[in-house]
């Protein structure tokens, strides 16, 4: 537990810094630390608060994306939605 609390102290940190990065090699860099983290950070007991933890990190970014693509959106928030959805559905073992 205390792997986790460590990681998750590491990766807010970082957040902080990315929290209004909308660039896509950003936040797709941060979505496959967070998808490294639950592979091999995380035990077994920590994955459901890992989990919530990753649905509520992406909760803005779900909000601003969207599940479907905007009229005229660019082809950037096209794939970033897919990659943000695809570790919300995954790693947050989001029902949604």
């Amino acid at each position: 537990m205390r792997r986790f609390a460590w990681v998750c102290v590491v990766l807010s940190s970082f957040l902080s810094f990315a929290e209004n990065e909308t660039s896509r090699p950003v936040l797709s860099e941060l979505l496959s630390q967070i998808e490294y983290i639950d592979h091999y950070l995380t035990s077994n007991s920590d994955q459901p608060q890992y989990s919530r933890w990753v649905r509520h990190l992406l909760e803005p970014s779900i909000h601003r994306l969207g599940f479907e693509p905007k009229p005229g959106e660019s082809e950037e928030d096209t794939q970033l939605r897919a990659r943000v959805l695809d570790v919300a559905g995954g790693t947050g073992r989001d029902p949604e």
